[in-house]
């Protein structure tokens, strides 16, 4: 609710979310702020962990641990086994991201995704390398602003729980 506080006072021309739970429940709560429909985009999809799903960090660590040790230290090009890296992700979304973007030139858009994708897009538009992704801090609910100019996307907000 903090998040479509946040957001219910700007002017929008569309909403996207992953079509998972957690993101269709955020997005249908910012969505009556703004009486527009919730378009779902498939390649925001959170993640894929492989065979790490439905595990606690701890039982990856004594089941998988030099497998885990290997993720910890190159979450980048390794990823997830059986699943997807950071790198992997990034090129993913960002064809999304970018597909959004060009339809709404000079309007603003919503888009509900998820932590890794969020992270991995903020740190490919940053320049910096998909491990960089790891130290980028996305809280639930929180709010990154993207503006394109010219073709050039830039980072205005990351991380935020209002919008100035």
């Amino acid at each position: 609710a903090v998040t479509a506080d946040a957001l219910a006072g700007l002017p929008v021309s569309a909403i996207y979310s992953s079509p998972l739970v957690r993101t269709q429940q955020t997005a249908a709560i910012i969505r009556e702020a703004h009486g527009l429909p919730v378009t779902l985009v498939a390649t925001l999809v959170e993640v894929d962990v492989g065979r790490w799903e439905g595990k606690s960090w701890e039982e990856i660590r004594a089941e998988d641990g030099p497998t885990y040790d290997r993720f910890v230290e190159e979450a980048g090009r390794c990823g997830y086994p059986d699943g997807e890296s950071y790198d992997s992700v990034y090129r993913r979304v960002r064809p999304a991201f970018d597909e959004l973007l060009a339809a709404h030139t000079g309007e603003r858009i919503i888009v509900v995704a998820h932590s890794v994708v969020n992270r991995t897009y903020l740190a490919g538009l940053l320049g910096l390398p998909p491990e960089a992704a790891r130290e980028i801090s996305q809280a639930n609910g929180a709010i990154n602003v993207i503006r394109r100019r010219g073709g050039c996307d830039r980072v205005v907000t990351m991380n935020a729980k209002q919008v100035f």
